[in-house]
């Protein structure tokens, strides 16, 4: 049975002080490609779109065991943009390589002009960010409009028209940057669903930024409320064209699958932990 997987962000430490400038596209892939085989493999025939040919399952196996087969995808996928060509088919004994058709060709344009497109888009940074739960799902939803920040370092550089990257994810614009002497005078001034969804009082949301900064250190620099807006255009939305341009058969050749006439569409390799659970099986008789 495959595990669950929670449609949430990678959690990556939180920083004390923005990334600046532009994120190479091999820093960020395996985060946005966790990220969405995450999303599908916790949807329900409900919210699952009808263009989306990956089933939940198959994305929560490319997740399991440590998430080997997520990493081998995200290199395959990194080495084709590098390469500027598909990876070539994987070698097998007793099995010809059949020659490139209109297929291959149709994944390696996939590729290339999605990830031209991906390497556009992180160029473009001009800070990247990071968040915990649930405060990044709050930001992709559009629920949170405001994120609150210590005035220290490069946040103060942090200006209008400004493009912040959240967890690897997510694009917001910077729609406006406000001063204030203390969180509480923050969150009273932009509104606290505004900056903390769900928190009822601003002694309860002082109280979660305490967790992150020290009342010494807010009384030394002040806080900054950074008010956002998410562009329509999103790494987590083109890494999913990408996935569903390629499919089963294109993901199999980036994993190095040999494809025969038996091939099941959305089979895998087990786990290696079924591997070895079989071998110490046969070394271990019944009593």
């Amino acid at each position: 049975m495959a595990t669950s997987h929670r449609a949430t962000s990678p959690a990556p430490p939180r920083p004390q002080s923005p990334g600046v400038g532009g994120v190479p596209l091999s820093s960020a892939i395996g985060d946005l490609l966790r990220f969405v085989l995450s999303s599908n493999a916790a949807a329900t025939p409900a919210d699952e779109p009808a263009s989306f040919p990956l089933s939940p399952s198959y994305c929560a196996r490319l997740l399991d065991d440590g998430g080997d087969l997520c990493g081998k995808l995200a290199a395959g996928i990194v080495q084709c943009l590098e390469e500027g060509r598909l990876p070539g088919p994987p070698v097998a004994v007793g099995i010809p390589v059949a020659e490139e058709g209109p297929e291959e060709r149709e994944w390696e344009a996939v590729l290339l002009e999605k990830g031209a497109e991906l390497k556009l888009m992180y160029n473009a940074v001009d800070f990247e960010l990071h968040v915990q739960e649930p405060y990044f799902t709050q930001l992709r939803a559009e629920a949170k409009t405001v994120e609150g920040r210590l005035a220290t370092g490069d946040y103060n550089r942090i200006t209008q028209g400004s493009l912040l990257l959240f967890n690897k994810c997510l694009m917001l614009n910077v729609e406006a940057v406000r001063k204030y002497s203390s969180f509480s005078e923050m969150l009273q001034a932009e509104t606290i669903s505004n900056v903390l969804p769900g928190i009822s009082s601003v002694e309860e949301g002082v109280k979660v930024y305490r967790k992150f900064y020290t009342e010494e250190r807010e009384n030394s620099y002040g806080v900054l409320a950074i008010s956002v807006s998410k562009p329509s255009a999103q790494p987590y939305i083109i890494m999913t064209d990408i996935l569903a341009g390629l499919r089963y058969d294109g993901l199999g050749r980036l994993l190095g699958m040999a494809k025969t006439a038996g091939t099941v569409p959305d089979g895998l390799p087990p786990p290696r932990s079924a591997l070895i659970s079989s071998c110490m099986r046969l070394h271990q008789p019944n009593e």
